[in-house]
């Protein structure tokens, strides 16, 4: 394993997720397209803003081959947009975490390669009971196993390394290792939570504490609003929001920023840096030597 196959099967495995995410939205867009129009109709034919669709639930009890209806539901037009808009938000969340899971094994092979090329830039505790003229003998599943295993995961692997290569770089004003670690805490809140925080102001805090951007009891102004647009408004306020927003409402072509995008970008940017770095950094060794 070396930088440039890791690069490859990480971009290779993003752009299968970009694909998904965009017929993700085209297949909304459609939807949402259809309830639009028949929004416009109902208006011109007068009906009543309560215009509802009708959906019965049942299944079959088997037993006595009859089917139990189990709840009715009535839906706006506008509610049935809702829900395309709130499945649209899900899939990406959950389209993220799995971008978020090739990353941290593309960190890990980083990791493991630098390792295996120059067991130096590994710490001694890394190796675990092996004594130091064992070493030199092991392949890259050790180091990739180890990798996997290591304490605070891959995150922790991805800011050390940003650290010790001196890499970090600012995009829109947020430092690439910061939006890492907001990737990372609400990939958790995807996994464990379906997406929605508990309280969203604790999770703010928390998240600013561990980037060191908390300080007397406030949050960097810049940091909060870059983790503020990742969430919705009202009653959606504590919910991990990854769909598009709409720039400039009053024009009349549709302009969308995605944020679907800017976390993606965040991990390729951090995992392109990373392989250059750890070629960079073996080559000059060899050099040396």
């Amino acid at each position: 394993m070396n930088p440039e196959l890791i690069w490859e099967n990480f971009s290779s495995s993003m752009a299968d997720i970009v694909l998904s995410q965009r017929a993700t939205k085209e297949l909304s867009d459609i939807q949402l397209r259809k309830f639009n129009e028949q929004e416009n109709l109902r208006k011109e034919q007068g009906l009543e803003d309560d215009y509802c669709s009708m959906h019965n639930m049942s299944f079959i009890d088997h037993r006595i081959g009859s089917r139990i209806f189990y709840s009715f539901k009535k839906l706006t037009i506008a509610e049935r947009m809702t829900k395309v808009v709130l499945k649209k938000n899900r899939e990406y969340q959950f389209l993220i975490m799995e971008a978020y899971e090739k990353f941290e094994d593309s960190i890990e092979n980083i990791y493991a390669y630098l390792g295996e090329n120059n067991i130096n830039f590994w710490p001694l505790s890394e190796f675990g009971n092996k004594k130091y003229n064992e070493i030199s003998s092991l392949d890259f599943a050790y180091y990739r196993e180890r990798a996997e295993k290591r304490k605070g995961g891959a995150i922790s692997i991805a800011k050390m390394l940003i650290e010790r290569f001196d890499c970090d770089c600012v995009v829109d004003q947020i430092n690439l290792k910061h939006s890492i670690i907001f990737i990372e805490k609400i990939r958790h809140i995807v996994v464990h939570r379906a997406g929605i925080t508990s309280e969203k102001q604790s999770f703010l805090e928390a998240v600013a504490k561990e980037c060191g951007l908390y300080n007397n009891g406030s949050i960097n102004n810049i940091f909060i609003s870059y983790m503020e647009y990742f969430f919705g408004d009202g009653v959606y306020e504590n919910t991990i929001n990854i769909t598009e927003e709409r720039i400039n409402k009053e024009m009349p072509i549709l302009i969308e920023r995605s944020r679907f995008e800017l976390l993606l970008d965040a991990m390729m940017l951090c995992v392109f840096i990373l392989c250059q770095e750890s070629k960079k950094h073996i080559e000059e060794l060899h050099e040396i030597a």
